[in-house]
């Protein structure tokens, strides 16, 4: 591992590096420049970014488990709590890359190639998050303070963050964000704990913007056992909150908070005011958002004039906005954390191509035609060949069975949402929502 090697490197092309490659897995004594060379520690990746003083454009990390105390130095860790893994303001770091020893290092899936940052410096964690063996966690798993929009953190999952220290190390087990506004992509923060608030995000006087992120079963001492935003106007599209807790605002607690929701759901969370979300001040909105499931009620404002638009909340929502319904979001499987949506209907299919497969051998070809046939200019409710659920075979189901002929599938797989959004709903041009 050779810092100086990297800012010697930039220094000399004078030209951004385009990457700096993590791999736990990788030989020691890299110097981050390849797969084959890359750095082991996350940590030596962020110090010889910051080292080279902006000549740094990109980190890329495999899968694995990164510790915020390990580094060149202390490559056991050096168990100092206070260790975070702090963003570096422009530089862009993506996780969840298949890395050295598989046929394609560069392929890159958040399911499949899961890269984790984790407070258990110890890797002891078990029981409860307040059990003993937790004790050792980092304050902070990730910090963002004073970083702009350009900094983005994409791909990680954000663990066992234990903020039970003093003053700011009370707040944002998972991130803690002061001034800061980072980009945060597919990433997910579950399993942290703060005894005051904001156990996965806290966000203070920042305007960070997150995309496809989830919290789960993280818990607060006080404040938004999901999120907190204080002063702090939070952009969130697509996000998950599900199984946080906190005194107040189990999925968000907002104060004096502008933050805005789109696509967002909230479920199974839980709060003694304002499971979903608590308000104070402010004037957050949220729309297309569904709030189900929290106790002991979806939305609780104590001041301020939220704004609720084209949402499902239970209950009901009488304060402002328009267009929402209170009406069983009908989840795939909340159980289980599967928040896409059921077909409206027959509800729940594995698949539309059961229509198109119906000898069920995953294979659609010229059987499927000859049953297809059987039913031309038919007309009723779920007829096996009215693939557009129109209510008549015609040439449109024609067409879609024409353009899948030959092909195979995977029954059982959420195959319509292709607008990759958290639901299978009327933005999807070919799904079954009515």
């Amino acid at each position: 591992f050779d810092i100086e090697c990297v800012a010697q490197y930039a220094q000399n092309t004078r030209e951004r590096l385009p990457i700096i490659y993590v791999d736990d897995d990788a030989p020691d004594g890299g110097n981050g420049m390849s797969w084959e060379t890359a750095f082991i520690n996350l940590q030596d990746a962020l110090n010889a970014a910051e080292s080279t003083n902006g000549d740094v454009n990109e980190i890329r990390v495999a899968q694995g488990v990164y510790r915020p105390d390990r580094d060149f130095t202390d490559p056991n860790g050096s168990g100092n709590r206070s260790a975070t893994f702090g963003l570096i303001n422009g530089v862009v770091i993506k996780g969840s890359y298949a890395g050295l020893g598989e046929p394609e290092p560069n392929a890159r899936d958040i399911d499949v190639y899961e890269t984790i940052l984790s407070g258990d410096l110890d890797g002891n964690d078990m029981g409860n998050l307040d059990d003993p063996s937790r004790d050792e966690n980092s304050y902070h798993v990730v910090t963002g303070s004073q970083t702009d929009p350009n900094t983005i953190l994409d791909g990680f999952i954000i663990t066992a963050g234990k903020a039970d220290g003093s003053d700011s190390d009370s707040d944002g087990a998972g991130m803690y964000n002061y001034e800061g506004s980072p980009t945060l992509i597919d990433c997910t923060f579950s399993a942290n704990l703060a005894v005051r608030n904001g156990a996965g995000m806290h966000n203070s006087y920042g305007s960070p913007v997150l995309t496809n992120c989830e919290f789960r079963n993280n818990s607060a001492g006080n404040r938004g056992g999901g999120m907190y935003c204080y002063w702090s106007d939070a952009t969130l599209s697509n996000c998950i909150f599900s199984g946080n807790s906190a005194v107040t605002g189990g999925g968000v607690r907002t104060y004096s908070s502008d933050s805005m929701l789109d696509n967002c759901t909230f479920s199974s969370n839980s709060a003694t005011l304002g499971g979903g979300v608590y308000n104070y001040e402010g004037n957050p909105t949220l729309t297309n958002c569904i709030l189900w499931g929290d106790t002991p009620e979806e939305i609780y404002v104590s001041s301020g004039t939220p704004v609720v638009t084209y949402s499902d909340v239970q209950g009901g929502w009488s304060g402002s906005g328009n267009n929402n319904i209170a009406v069983d979001p009908c989840f795939a499987d909340s159980n289980s954390g599967d928040y896409h949506l059921k077909s409206e209907v027959g509800r729940w299919r594995p698949s539309i191509y059961t229509k198109l497969d119906p000898a069920d051998d995953g294979f659609i070809d010229l059987v499927d035609f000859a049953v297809f046939a059987s039913f031309w200019r038919d007309e009723g409710i779920e007829i096996p060949a009215d693939l557009d659920n129109s209510g008549l075979v015609d040439l449109v189901d024609l067409r879609l069975l024409l353009d899948n002929y030959l092909a195979d599938y995977s029954l059982g797989e959420w195959v319509f949402d292709d607008v990759n959004s958290s639901c299978i709903d009327m933005g999807d041009s070919t799904s079954d929502w009515t």
